[in-house]
């Protein structure tokens, strides 16, 4: 009769545990060479099923000599022996769920495991494997515990390609949204899989974002919350969607939560019908999977500047280089601002004739001479139709602008005079290109 033989070997990780243990050679030697050490090592609760030495002879032939020379096809197996966020021991699944036992999914690759305690014995079966696997024994570690097994779980299916390229590569994900991700600077956690709900280059098409570039200009904070609400914690294939219906489940974006729901076998994210994003697709990754959606999904209290005074061909783009060295981005994505911006050959006048010239001024004198060219406040030109000089503070608050209109309109401030020459109007604001760079009271040109 098989005994069940519980362990506990504290100060020690999982790794550690499988490290020690010569019946464990083959699963050691293949955590050695792949990312998953990192899984057995940090994650706070990992319940880890590795197969006994003697398990790995049973696999077809030519297995193991794919598994010895392809290291993705072992991370592949490791994973699928990986269960995070729960220590699994005898003890917790008769506590919890007696003899019923449990069904719990592997860390990577949306497989199920059905667990329970026979006999005073802790089975485990696989979707994939007719057979029960046995523990042969628990060992508990400081971030959770080993369960020996006495036969693989999966067998892998060589005929399926293996994830080899991760989110940064090239060719995961659509090119529009991964110039948003490489932009944004997040950092996706390496201890465990995310998936990323990816909009199509369509869907950003279709709110009017066509270019690879244009995010390079947007305020890094929206950037950041953007590809954090469509990061999901946790690798949510179609099977987890699935099962996930009517559930909200965590973004990386504060405290928000996508809710998931099917309407006949297709997953939507989100649940109002003007809101909600259909998957249609996904790319499997190293770092988890990109479920492709036909809708741009924006986090609560995030307006997407794409017809913002910030986007690419909206402003002279002198002024908007000169907005951006002077650290003053943001201002551009505000609400309620016009923008007097002088064209790129009024720069050019002025010496100004590329972003390095800029870095000619100094920081507080550039910062001021932009803040000369902004109001708070929507002013169009009708604004000024009709009436006498028009003044306005701009943003230096101790300076003043002059709008006269009843010629041609123009704009003047300490003895200088621009013709404006054309204006915009976007989602937060009014932009006037003028023909002269207007200079506060103690900056000129350099």
């Amino acid at each position: 009769m098989l005994t069940l033989l519980c362990v506990c070997m504290w100060g020690l990780t999982v790794k550690d545990v499988v490290d020690s243990r010569s019946d464990l050679s083959v699963m050691r030697d293949m955590v050695g060479v792949v990312r998953s050490t990192d899984w057995l090592n940090n994650r706070p609760l990992v319940s880890f099923f590795p197969p006994v030495n003697t398990a790995f002879e049973k696999l077809p032939c030519g297995a193991m000599d794919l598994l010895a020379t392809e290291p993705s096809y072992s991370e592949a197996l490791i994973k699928l022996h990986i269960v995070t966020g729960v220590s699994i021991t005898q003890a917790a699944i008769l506590s919890m769920y007696g003899n019923r036992g449990v069904g719990m999914y592997t860390s990577d690759l949306n497989r199920r495991l059905d667990i329970s305690v026979v006999d005073s014995k802790m089975t485990i079966k696989s979707e994939t494997e007719s057979e029960l696997s046995i523990s042969l024994g628990e060992t508990n570690a400081d971030n959770g515990v080993v369960q020996a097994l006495d036969k693989v779980l999966y067998t892998l299916d060589t005929t399926k390609s293996i994830p080899t390229l991760s989110f940064y590569d090239e060719g995961v994900l659509p090119s529009i949204f991964r110039a948003a991700f490489l932009a944004s600077g997040v950092t996706l956690p390496s201890d465990r899989s995310v998936t990323i709900l990816a909009p199509t280059n369509e869907a950003f098409t279709r709110i009017g974002i066509t270019s690879n570039t244009l995010f390079e200009s947007w305020p890094r904070q929206v950037l950041q919350r953007l590809v954090q609400y469509l990061t999901l914690d946790g690798y949510y294939g179609d099977t987890t969607l699935s099962n996930s219906d009517g559930q909200a489940v965590r973004t990386f974006d504060l405290n928000n939560k996508v809710t998931v729901s099917m309407r006949g076998t297709t997953a939507y994210i989100n649940t109002s019908t003007d809101t909600s994003a259909a998957i249609t697709g996904n790319v499997t990754a190293t770092d988890g999977i990109v479920q492709l959606t036909d809708r741009v999904l924006v986090p609560p209290g995030v307006t997407l500047p794409t017809n913002s005074l910030i986007v690419p061909g909206m402003l002279p783009e002198m002024f908007r280089q000169a907005v951006k060295v002077a650290l003053l981005s943001d201002l551009l994505t505000s609400t309620n601002l016009t923008v007097f911006a002088p064209t790129n050959e009024a720069f050019a006048a002025v010496g100004v004739n590329t972003e390095q010239d800029l870095f000619s001024y100094a920081f507080t004198d550039l910062q001021r001479l932009v803040k000369h060219h902004m109001v708070r406040g929507v002013y169009t030109v009708d604004t000024f139709q009709n009436t006498v000089p028009y003044t306005l503070i701009t943003l230096n608050l101790d300076t003043e602008l002059t709008v006269d209109a009843r010629d041609q309109v123009t704009v003047s401030a300490d003895g200088l005079t621009a013709t404006v020459l054309s204006n915009v109007t976007c989602t937060d604001g009014v932009g006037h290109v003028i023909d002269t760079v207007l200079f506060p009271s103690g900056v000129g040109p350099v």
